[in-house]
C-alpha cells in the first residue's frame, strides 16, 4: 500500500490537512524538548460483576511539563477509567455531573436502547445524576465513552470527558492474544492539544478553527507527551482510540517494519492483516499487534500540528509511543494468530431502503460574515442543522440499508449512533484494510458506500443521532436523527 493510497485520493484531503487556525510553531516549542516517561494507563473499573459509577469533575493536569492546565474527567481529573464490560451482562450505570456544565454520557460504539446511548437529549445539569442499564449483546471490542452536549461536545472532550472500554467474551478469550492490562496490552487514547506560551493547554478556536477543524500542537497518549510502555520481549497489543476534536493520525512503526491489525471500531477481524501504516480518524479505534522480539519499536504519528508538519512524508513523524522490552518478564504469546473470530466480520448485502446524506460545513460567504462578527458557522447534513426536536426518518430494529454519505468539499469522519456498517466504497476505492470489518465511524472523501445494520430499538422517545466526528462540526449542526421501530 503506498502513501497516496492510505491518505486517499483527491485533493480535499490534503486541503483538510493544510488549513489555517493552527497554534504558533513558538507555541509549540513549549513541549517540543520535554523528556520522555513511562506511560500512565487509565485505571481499571470492572463493569462486568457489578455496578458502574463515573462521575464528571474538575480539575488541574501538567501537560509535557507545562503550566498547569484547567481539565475535567469521569473520577479523576482527566480522562477516565478504562471501564471493562462483559457480552452478555447488563451491567447497571450511574453517572453523577460534578462539573458547572452539562454533561452527557455516550457509549460510542455500544449498540444499546437509545435512553442508554447518552445522545444529545440526555443532558444531566450539574449536580444531578442519571441512572441506566447497558444491555450488552455485542461482540469483544475496544470502544470508547464521551460527553455528547450540543454545542459543548469539541470543548469538554479537548477537556477530558472521555474514556476507554474494553468489551470481552468468550470467543475473543479462545484465542491466544495479549490480554494483561498494562503488560502486554496497551489503551492508549490520543488527543492533540495546542498550547500557549506557558505550556498550558488552550482550547479557543477561530473561525477557521470552526470551519476545518481545531488542530493541536502535539498528539499526546493519555495526556502524556511521548511516553515509554515497558513490555516483555513477545506481541504487544495497543488499543488505539482517536479522541481529537478533528485530527486523524497516521500511524506506522519507525523500524520499518509491518503492523499487525487484528480489530477495528466494532471487533476483531477475520484474520490478522499486515499493513505498513494505518490512517486513525477521529472517533475511530484499531487494534494493533507489534513483536518486540527484535527489540524497542516507536510508534509513530504524522498529522498536520505545527510542531509535526504536515500529514505525508516521514519527515513529518514524530514519536508517539516508545515499546521498550522488559526483559524481567516473560512474554505470554510470541505468534500471531492465523485466524480470530468470524462472527465480527461477516459480510452483509444493503437490502433495504437507500438513503444518502450529503455533509456540508458551508465553506461559502455567509459563514465568514458570521465568524466575523462573532456568530458561529452553520453546518449542515442534506442542507439542515441539527435540531433537537426534528427526526430525519425512522426505520425498523434489523434493517439492512444502503446509505451513501457525500463529502465533497473537505473529508470528514462520519459516525452513526444506535448501528454498525461495512464500507462498500470509499472514494470510490476498495476499503483500505481499516475500513474493513465491522465499523460504527469512517473518514469520507468524495463518497463512501455503506451497507448500515440498524441494531438498538430507541427508548423513552429519545432518538439515535448521525453526525460528523469532526466536533467543531457537530457542534456547529453537522448532525441528524432517527427512530427504530421494533
Amino acid at each position: 500500500m503506498n502513501r497516496r493510497e492510505l491518505l486517499v485520493s483527491g485533493s480535499s484531503l490534503l486541503a483538510w490537512l493544510a488549513t489555517s487556525g493552527l497554534a504558533s510553531a513558538a507555541n509549540a516549542e513549549v513541549v517540543a524538548g520535554k523528556m520522555e516517561e513511562d506511560i500512565r494507563l487509565p485505571p481499571l473499573l470492572d463493569g462486568r460483576t457489578g455496578p458502574i459509577r463515573l462521575e464528571a469533575k474538575a480539575g488541574a493536569t501538567v501537560f509535557a511539563g507545562g503550566a498547569p492546565s484547567s481539565t475535567m474527567g469521569f473520577n479523576q481529573s482527566y480522562l477516565g477509567p478504562t471501564v471493562l464490560l462483559r457480552r452478555g451482562t447488563i451491567p447497571p450505570v450511574r453517572v453523577e455531573n460534578g462539573v458547572d456544565v452539562p454533561i452527557t454520557l455516550h457509549w460510542h460504539g455500544l449498540t444499546v436502547p437509545s435512553s442508554a446511548d447518552g445522545g444529545p437529549g440526555t443532558e444531566i445539569a450539574p449536580g444531578a445524576g442519571r441512572d441506566v442499564e447497558l444491555p450488552i449483546r455485542q461482540p469483544a471490542a475496544t470502544h470508547w465513552y464521551h460527553t455528547h452536549v450540543h454545542g459543548r461536545t469539541a470543548p469538554d472532550v479537548y477537556a477530558g470527558l472521555a474514556g476507554a472500554v474494553i468489551l470481552q467474551d468468550d470467543d475473543e478469550a479462545g484465542i491466544e492474544l495479549p490480554r494483561t492490562y498494562g503488560v502486554d496490552d496497551f489503551v492508549l487514547i490520543l488527543q492533540d492539544k495546542r498550547f500557549d506560551g506557558s505550556g498550558r493547554a488552550v482550547y479557543e478556536p477561530g473561525i477557521m478553527d470552526i470551519m476545518h477543524g481545531f488542530r493541536g500542537d502535539a498528539v499526546l497518549v493519555n495526556g502524556q507527551l511521548r511516553p515509554i510502555a515497558k513490555a516483555p520481549r513477545g506481541l504487544v497489543r495497543l488499543r488505539l482510540i482517536n479522541a481529537a476534536t478533528s485530527s486523524p493520525f497516521d500511524l506506522s512503526l519507525e523500524s520499518g517494519r509491518p503492523l499487525v491489525l487484528i480489530g477495528v471500531d466494532q471487533g476483531l477481524l477475520d484474520a490478522p492483516i499486515e499493513v505498513d501504516r494505518v490512517l486513525l480518524a477521529p472517533g475511530e479505534r484499531i487494534e494493533l499487534l507489534v513483536d518486540l522480539g527484535q527489540g524497542e519499536e516507536r510508534l509513530m504519528a504524522a498529522s498536520q500540528s505545527s510542531s509535526m508538519g504536515m500529514m505525508g512524508g516521514n519527515a513529518g513523524s514524530a514519536v508517539l509511543l516508545t515499546l521498550a522490552p522488559d526483559d524481567g518478564r516473560e512474554a505470554a504469546v510470541t505468534s500471531i494468530p492465523q485466524r480470530l473470530p468470524t462472527s465480527s466480520a461477516v459480510a452483509i448485502a444493503a437490502t433495504g431502503t437507500r438513503r444518502r446524506f450529503v455533509l456540508d460545513e458551508g465553506m461559502g460567504p455567509m459563514n465568514m460574515v458570521r465568524g466575523l462578527v462573532g456568530g458561529s458557522p452553520v453546518m449542515t447534513i442534506n442542507s439542515k442543522r441539527y435540531e433537537i426536536d426534528r427526526i430525519d426518518f425512522s426505520t425498523p430494529v434489523g434493517a439492512k440499508e444502503h446509505w451513501t454519505i457525500a463529502a465533497n468539499q473537505m473529508a470528514h469522519p462520519f459516525h452513526v449512533h444506535g448501528a454498525k456498517f461495512q464500507v462498500l466504497k470509499n472514494g470510490g476505492r476498495e476499503p483500505r484494510p481499516e475500513e474493513r470489518g465491522w465499523k460504527d465511524t469512517v473518514l469520507v472523501n468524495g463518497e463512501a458506500e455503506l451497507a448500515v445494520s440498524i441494531d438498538a430499538e430507541t427508548s423513552e422517545g429519545l432518538p439515535f443521532v448521525f453526525h460528523c466526528h469532526i466536533l467543531e462540526h457537530e457542534d456547529a449542526g453537522m448532525m441528524g436523527q432517527f427512530t427504530t421501530q421494533v
